[in-house]
């Protein structure tokens, strides 16, 4: 999947989304967090198609922002190793205590998980 078909399709759902630089492990500055070099972070972020084309022109290695905010979301970041099993049970302890509801999810880099609410 492209990152401009992975921003579309996060731009059907009606989530503003903007390129991020990629996570190049070579260099230390390129963390997979910061903008696209040339953009505006998360000022550039949009749901528009046409505008997401633009966006994305030449960007065939990127990450991909979420503006939150402009998205309706909350996104909580579970900073816990999910791939150790003290991890996994230490979050499913959590969730069950929390009677956390079932949603979208993303693994992260570091094997932790974000979490998709409606704000």
């Amino acid at each position: 999947m492209t990152c401009l078909s992975a921003a579309l399709k996060y731009a059907a759902m009606g989530w503003h989304v903007f390129p991020v630089q990629p996570l190049i492990e070579a260099d230390p500055e390129a963390d997979g967090k910061s903008p696209y070099p040339g953009t505006h972070g998360h000022l550039d972020a949009t749901a528009v198609p046409k505008e997401l084309e633009e966006l994305f022109a030449g960007k065939d290695r990127c990450n991909i922002g979420l503006a939150c905010s402009d998205s309706g979301l909350v996104v909580v970041d579970v900073d816990i190793d999910l791939d150790t099993e003290e991890g996994r049970a230490w979050f499913e302890s959590f969730k069950s205590v929390y009677e956390l509801p079932d949603t979208y999810t993303q693994m992260t880099p570091g094997g932790g998980v974000h979490l998709f609410y409606f704000a």
